[in-house]
């Protein structure tokens, strides 16, 4: 089992950006310590609310973290493409794959509230869904296409690269093909540097239940990152990727190759003290979460599965009864994996460890459990 980790992020407001800035580093030397794989970030915006709070920047951040480490990876989860220009990504993650000696996950995602989206790019407005979605999808191709091809152009709904009838009127610059026609119109594109890993690196979209955005990601050859859902919910989802990116590949993918989930996780010493820490904290997130409850839980759970009683526990009762949340003790999240191992062939977990009103001592004694308890347990 490869196990990996956002870094701990407290929700706005509670200490200063420099306190947050350093206990970002420590965590992630922790998590290189313990033996995680990779240490990602998250991107979110305008959250004057307090609520889902991350740096706005994932890949500045992982610089830093970069700064701060010898050996784990650094991803984005995830960069949201669509309200950034897609030359800009290419040549950040590059930059930062030559940065870090090589050690850049790519991860991507369509954004999740409009409040920022809509506001940094209107055509990634999500009220009209199609349309952020063809967005999402014209980016990652022109972020591929950069670094892959030693030059090229490109023609899409959104972008056009270069921009027409541009010429170059520097007498220094040889007016060569493929980047110029004869009479010095800048016709094909080359970005530099090429990332580090070749062809690029490992590239992830973080997908829900969406069939389109499962079957787009295999088509390009990406991993996929998923919310945590019940094992029952997830198997159908993880078993079209896998015949999806079996078809595009020529190779055969097996379920739950390719895959990994993000689990909300908070480790104590019992059951009962994990329970008490972690509840408010998670109720609070959920409340936040602009979806009608029993919406967003019918989603969670799949066509045809809630039930009336679900939707008389709170937020937390409920991720605990379906098997969502990994909160309790090293025993009772140890079980909890080895349930996704037996039911999906999990074999990617992601922690996930900001539940607000956790405060970084917590954190920090809950990634020791997971390391020392958990992580042996199920790699044992």
């Amino acid at each position: 089992m490869r196990f990996d980790s956002s870094l701990f992020w407290h929700h706005w407001g509670r200490v200063p950006w420099q306190q947050q800035l350093e206990e970002n580093r420590i965590y992630a030397k922790a998590l290189e310590e313990l033996g995680f794989e990779a240490a990602w970030v998250c991107e979110h915006h305008f959250w004057h609310d307090g609520n889902f709070a991350c740096t706005p920047n994932p890949i500045l951040t992982n610089a830093d973290i970069a700064a701060h480490t010898s050996r784990i990876r650094l991803g984005q989860s995830p960069v949201t493409i669509p309200v950034w220009h897609p030359l800009r990504v290419a040549e950040d993650i590059a930059l930062l794959d030559h940065m870090t000696g090589g050690r850049v996950e790519f991860g991507v995602g369509r954004g999740f509230v409009n409040r920022w989206c809509g506001q940094l790019n209107p055509d990634a407005d999500m009220r009209n869904e199609d349309r952020a979605f063809a967005l999402f999808c014209e980016s990652l191709d022109i972020i591929l296409k950069a670094w892959r091809e030693d030059s090229f152009s490109h023609q899409g709904e959104f972008y056009t690269i270069p921009e027409p009838g541009w010429h170059e009127t520097d007498p220094n610059v040889a007016l060569e093909p493929p980047h110029y026609k004869p009479d010095g119109e800048y016709v094909s594109v080359s970005l530099l540097p090429k990332p580090l890993q070749q062809p690029h690196p490992p590239v992830y979209q973080m997908v829900t239940s969406s069939p389109r955005s499962i079957e787009f990601a295999a088509s390009r050859g990406a991993a996929i990152m998923c919310s945590s859902r019940p094992v029952a919910a997830m198997k159908p989802d993880w078993q079209l990727y896998a015949n999806r990116r079996s078809e595009a590949s020529g190779e055969t993918y097996s379920l739950g190759q390719g895959c990994s989930i993000q689990f909300g996780t908070y480790i104590a010493p019992t059951r009962e003290q994990a329970f008490k820490d972690a509840r408010a904290g998670y109720n609070f997130a959920m409340a936040g979460i602009p979806v009608r409850r029993d919406k967003l839980r019918a989603a969670m759970l799949g066509a045809g599965a809630l039930a009336e009683v679900d939707l008389e526990l709170d937020d937390f009762d409920f991720a605990i009864k379906h098997g969502m949340l990994m909160v309790g003790s090293p025993d009772d999240v140890a079980e909890k994996i080895a349930d996704y191992q037996a039911g999906i062939n999990l074999n990617h977990f992601q922690q996930f460890p900001s539940i607000p009103h956790l405060d970084f001592k917590q954190a920090m004694t809950s990634l020791e459990l997971l390391g020392t308890r958990v992580m042996p347990q199920i790699n044992h």
